[in-house]
């Protein structure tokens, strides 16, 4: 008990059920009512036990304390910031999330993408265009309509991605857990084919027309809460 209450950290009891030790049971139970009566952090309320015929609920209880201590050492990247189209779901308080969930959440303007793709598709139109002819050899069907959907908007979006990759390439360094983008209305009625849809629709795979990568999980509108959730299930996910 006094191991637990000095560490603060999620804890865990582990007894054994052999009649031959049956005291294993007994001290943890003990253990616990001793943690509980003294209480000093919010780990010392949340002490789990677990008997040795239980081992399959605790192999999830460690899965999911891998998971939060990995998002707490793991930052977010938010572009356009939260509070997405005007509604209220998407709100939070980034300040009280970055205290318990993740390590920081980073807030970067939405145009720095815009202006990334527009610098692909303008130096490095070989990369746009074997992005497009991956999508289409692998069954995509790209209908060109001549006013929502152009060569030129396609072009764009796919830049998007392609820039929204390589940010996050560059911080790789900085244990980047997930993303979000917000494109109404700052980004939707600025600019002529400048929503992002390409990048939630292809970072949280495994492999794109540059091959394999690590999947990305991506939340649109800035909503906070959805992006939470991918990342705790990627990190729970064997």
């Amino acid at each position: 008990s006094s191991l637990i209450a000095g560490l603060d950290v999620p804890s865990a009891l582990y007894a054994s059920t052999d009649p031959a030790w049956r005291v294993g049971e007994g001290a943890a139970g003990a253990a616990v009512a001793s943690v509980l009566e003294a209480a000093p952090h919010r780990n010392a309320l949340l002490v789990e036990r677990f008997r040795d015929t239980e081992k399959d609920a605790m192999v999830r209880w460690v899965r999911g304390v891998g998971a939060l201590q990995s998002m707490r050492q793991g930052r977010l990247l938010m572009w356009g910031g939260a509070f997405g189209a005007d509604v209220p779901a998407t709100r939070d308080d980034e300040a009280a999330l970055e205290n318990r969930l993740v390590r920081e959440i980073i807030i970067e303007e939405e145009f720095a993408i815009v202006e990334g793709a527009r610098a692909l598709v303008r130096d490095n139109p070989r990369r746009v265009d074997a992005f497009i002819a991956w999508l289409k050899q692998n069954g995509a069907q790209v209908h060109l309509d001549g006013k929502m959907l152009t060569e030129e908007v396609l072009r764009f979006s796919a830049g998007h991605y392609l820039a929204a990759r390589d940010v996050l390439a560059a911080m790789e360094g900085e244990n980047i857990l997930g993303t979000s983008v917000k494109c109404h209305f700052e980004v939707s009625t600025k600019c002529v084919g400048c929503t992002l849809c390409l990048i939630p629709g292809f970072l949280p795979f495994a492999a794109d027309s540059e091959g394999a990568r690590q999947p990305v999980p991506v939340a649109c509108e800035g909503d906070l809460k959805a992006l939470l959730t991918m990342v705790m299930l990627q990190q729970v996910t064997p």
